[in-house]
């Protein structure tokens, strides 16, 4: 079997260079910057497979075309010479490179033709080339299918989420049937659950509509989605069979007490609330800590307990401490626990939902600053049911979590074992049979 033979790129593809895009109309071809697809236009700039390579800006966002498409003037496209290089397994190879490292400016990132021209490539035949962009496409498919899976799931959740957040309009008994053609009992790992009794008997019971409703859901696209979620959480409720009890309505002052307990006894673990991570390290999310040399007037935190800065909630930076036993937060943290007559993990939901966000958007709406203090966050309103409706909503909300935490662990071992794979075929340390 001969070996890997190493071979300038300058001799097996010409680089061009991309062109503005802003004259073009608006169709149905993709246009590539160094992003990503920026656009739909009516013209093509060149139509064989091809490498597109970032000339400023993200420099390590390599793309893949096997259609017609555009390039704008930050990009370059790639013309292979398909009798030496197969264009998917050079595609592969270029995911591995550094290019932030070849970076010829101190500015902006940039790469030069020069630079792209002289990079060495390994190259096998071209029939085992073709066959390891085979073997790499297996596992970018199931990426693909794995990473959809997980989005399906978080739209899955939120909207289920929304649902059982949402206080029925009145309440009287009823049963599991009518509800499975819109929330999967199988995905509910057992709990029973019910629809809103004020929703009309023949729209629980259209089989038809439920499941038009259903393939529009998974069908249409973002925007659309979180739309029709919107329109479904404004006509109906979920509730868990069994539980029949009018939902309460109370201020969160009745529901929740702000803690203040200075840093006297010298906790060292300094945390932030993130919006989208939650509570974090300090040191591991800045590289470093940038807290005070003395915080004996930090405010102490710990779990299960609530934090917030007033001056970004608004972005949503609010959390419940989970995954430390305590810390220390800045002095300008507000730090708050719920009462015995509210579950903590269903108000940790109810911070995630739209009714708090949109509660939220009308209280920040005539502040300057979008800062919420305490005493304004006391005086908004919740209805919550019974302590055990609340304890069971929690619980199948954190099973979807737990779901898709598992999901994403998956995700991680097939990137990890895809990258593992490009480096023993990309250099030839294993070969593949022809």
């Amino acid at each position: 079997m001969n070996q890997y033979s190493k071979i300038k790129f300058s001799e097996i593809a010409k680089l061009r260079y991309g062109k503005e895009h802003k004259n073009l109309k608006n169709g149905a071809i993709k246009a590539f910057g160094s992003g990503g697809v920026i656009r739909f236009v009516d013209s093509y700039i060149y139509d064989k497979e091809s490498v597109l390579i970032p000339r400023k800006g993200s420099l390590n966002n390599i793309f893949y075309s096997d259609k017609p498409f555009w390039v704008v003037d930050t990009m370059f496209y790639t013309e292979i010479n398909s009798q030496k290089c197969f264009p998917k397994y050079l595609y592969y190879y270029f995911t591995t490179i550094d290019f932030l490292s070849l970076n010829s400016s101190s500015a902006i990132p940039s790469l030069t033709a020069q630079i792209i021209n002289e990079i060495q490539i390994p190259l096998p035949p071209l029939k085992e080339q073709e066959k390891i962009a085979r073997i790499l496409g297996v596992w970018d498919s199931a990426l693909t299918t794995l990473a959809n899976l997980i989005k399906a799931k978080r739209k899955y959740k939120t909207a289920l989420m929304q649902r059982l957040l949402t206080p029925p309009r009145y309440t009287a008994s009823c049963h599991t049937e009518g509800v499975a053609r819109s929330i999967q009992k199988d995905d509910l790992q057992g709990n029973d659950i019910c629809l809103d009794s004020s929703l009309s008997t023949k729209a629980q019971n259209d089989k038809e509509k439920n499941a038009e409703n259903s393939r529009e859901i998974s069908s249409q696209n973002d925007k659309e989605n979180t739309h029709n979620d919107k329109k479904k959480i404004r006509e109906s409720s979920l509730r868990f069979a069994g539980f029949g009890d009018k939902w309460q309505e109370f201020r969160l002052g009745d529901l929740l007490k702000e803690k203040n307990i200075r840093n006297a006894n010298n906790v060292n673990l300094v945390l932030s609330v993130t919006n989208k991570q939650g509570f974090v390290a300090q040191k591991d999310y800045f590289e470093q800590e940038v807290a005070s040399n003395d915080t004996s007037n930090y405010k102490v935190v710990c779990r299960g307990e609530f934090a917030y800065n007033p001056a970004r909630i608004n972005v949503g930076s609010i959390a419940m401490l989970e995954n430390f036993e305590n810390g220390i937060l800045s002095p300008m943290y507000i730090v708050f626990e719920c009462l015995e007559k509210i579950n903590k993990d269903f108000f940790r939901y109810w911070l995630e939902s739209h009714n708090f966000r949109g509660i939220l958007g009308r209280y920040l709406s005539g502040s300057v600053r979008e800062t919420l203090s305490f005493n304004d966050m006391k005086t908004m309103k919740i209805f919550i049911p019974t302590l055990a409706e609340q304890k069971k909503i929690a619980q199948v909300l954190s099973a979807c979590d737990k779901e898709i935490e598992t999901l994403n662990l998956k995700f991680e071992c097939l990137k990890a074992q895809k990258r593992g794979l490009m480096q023993q075929l990309l250099s030839g340390k294993v070969r593949v049979k022809i």
